[in-house]
């Protein structure tokens, strides 16, 4: 870990245990909130990135990675209404299957 609470894509990568690829990836899909840029350019992660990638990967176990998306983007940008609409619709359809 970084000073000031930082991570670097790899510190991310291995809390989580994949590699730092698969973490630029959910930030590029939205699964993550974006990450600020240090000095040198390079992604600087915290952890509420650890919690958004740890979330991610638990709904996408129970909801689909497609709904999962869904939820965690628009968690990202503050409609939990719709977050919780998606999900509560995705519970719905399991329960009907």
């Amino acid at each position: 870990m970084r000073v000031g609470g930082e991570l670097r894509p790899v510190d991310l990568a291995r809390a989580v245990g994949m590699s730092a690829q698969s973490v630029r990836r959910y930030e590029e899909h939205g699964f993550l909130p974006p990450a600020e840029r240090g000095p040198s350019g390079y992604r600087l992660y915290t952890h509420l990135h650890l919690h958004a990638i740890e979330a991610s990967r638990e709904m996408i176990s129970g909801y689909g990675w497609l709904n999962a998306l869904r939820i965690m983007q628009a968690v990202h940008q503050g409609d939990l209404d719709a977050a919780s609409t998606i999900a509560h619709a995705g519970l719905d359809r399991a329960r009907r299957e």
